[in-house]
């Protein structure tokens, strides 16, 4: 029973969202370490635009729109983008992310 219980815990869940929303859930793609990293960055939400002042989150304004501050949220929405597409087609993303400049703010 025991060694049951202990194959059963080691297996993941099979959600189409799992993969994609641990840490390093990116890295199974077969991409260069930086792309790796910004990706992982990105999905944790932790982009280099974000700065705390007051201890409240302040993001910079969207280069694309200059409506928003650019979020993980808004990013996305502003290129089109789900979270499905970042977990399930991660290049496709990258390269959104370099056609639209936005890939030094993340």
């Amino acid at each position: 029973m025991a060694s049951r219980n202990k194959t059963i815990w080691l297996i993941p869940p099979e959600h189409h969202w799992y993969h994609g929303s641990r840490q390093g859930g990116c890295l199974s793609i077969d991409c260069s370490r930086r792309d790796q990293t910004t990706l992982t960055r990105f999905l944790s939400g932790h982009i280099r635009s974000l700065t705390f002042s007051d201890n409240s989150k302040c993001f910079e304004i969207c280069p694309k729109c200059t409506a928003e501050q650019a979020t993980h949220d808004h990013i996305l929405a502003c290129l089109g983008l789900s979270q499905h597409d970042l977990v399930f087609n991660p290049l496709l993303t990258l390269d959104f992310f370099r056609a639209h400049r936005l890939i030094d703010m993340i």
